[in-house]
């Protein structure tokens, strides 16, 4: 007796749920509702993200995928204004100072870009010094946001040229300033700095100390200033609000009564002070508290 013929298997699955029927929602991303810490360890799966060139230009390249990343890198790649490197072989005393000047140009441009900016960090040279520091000093004045400004070389023979291209000009918003001491005459166009740290060793600061008793009357935390006995009295004098005070000191010309000194002319009762010596240094650091 032949077989019953049995009929064509159905299917059990549904037609509707299929790959090719499932609705896309084209019109909502969930990238922008990750939070950034996430949307961060993302990029960091990319081969070297962790080289400061190679960072900016991944998020300037995510800022053009679509408005929506646009919207969560752009002030990632913009937050801060870093002009300390440069890709081009040769001497970085010459390209440095031009790539300052055409990237100041093109950011007074951008004004939908101010507020994205919050950190400038620059390295000055002497090449062009006027118009390169003319530029990037109107520059950093339309940055309103911005609230912190490192300058992490200046020539010595630079005072004068940053003297001319900074007077004028007024950075309210800025609250921390890491700089050279030779690079003291851009703190007068810091009126609302609070924080002032040195980033050079054995050199005389009593010029910064002047600068800041000046124009900087909201300083509240000094570091790493090479002091001795004279320049400390002279800096708490200057900072009539100074509450945090992180000493390098001088081979050799260390404060002697550091404690005698805070006691006096202190703005108000320094309670304690501690001395730790630097696993890097053979300088002390005092700090105040």
């Amino acid at each position: 007796m032949p077989p019953k013929h049995r009929g064509a298997k159905k299917s059990t699955k549904n037609p509707e749920l299929s790959a090719a029927n499932i609705p896309i929602d084209t019109g909502k991303c969930l990238f922008p509702s990750l939070p950034p810490s996430v949307v961060l360890h993302i990029i960091s799966y990319t081969p070297d993200i962790n080289e400061p060139l190679d960072r900016i230009e991944l998020l300037f390249a995510l800022s053009r995928t679509c408005h929506n990343v646009r919207a969560i890198t752009l002030p990632m790649a913009w937050e801060l204004f870093d002009v300390t490197r440069t890709r081009r072989i040769g001497d970085w005393t010459k390209y440095l100072p031009d790539d300052l000047e055409r990237k100041s140009k093109v950011l007074l441009e951008l004004t939908h870009i101010h507020p994205l900016v919050r950190n400038v960090r620059v390295l000055l040279t002497r090449r062009r010094t006027t118009e390169v520091l003319g530029t990037f000093a109107k520059c950093l004045e339309k940055l309103t946001s911005v609230t912190k400004l490192e300058i992490t070389h200046a020539h010595t023979a630079m005072t004068t040229h940053l003297k001319n291209a900074f007077e004028g000009y007024t950075f309210p918003s800025i609250r921390t300033v890491i700089l050279p001491p030779q690079a003291h005459n851009v703190l007068p166009s810091c009126t609302g700095v609070r924080s002032v740290t040195v980033n050079a060793n054995n050199h005389e600061c009593s010029k910064l100390i002047t600068a800041i008793g000046a124009a900087c009357p909201a300083v509240e935390k000094v570091v790493y200033f090479p002091l001795d006995d004279k320049s400390l009295k002279s800096l708490l004098k200057a900072a009539q609000n100074l509450c945090s005070i992180h000493l390098q000191y001088l081979p050799g010309r260390g404060p002697s009564n550091c404690s005698q000194i805070c006691d006096n002319l202190g703005p108000q009762n320094f309670s304690k002070i501690h001395r730790q010596r630097s696993s890097r240094s053979s300088n002390l650091r005092c700090v105040v508290a």
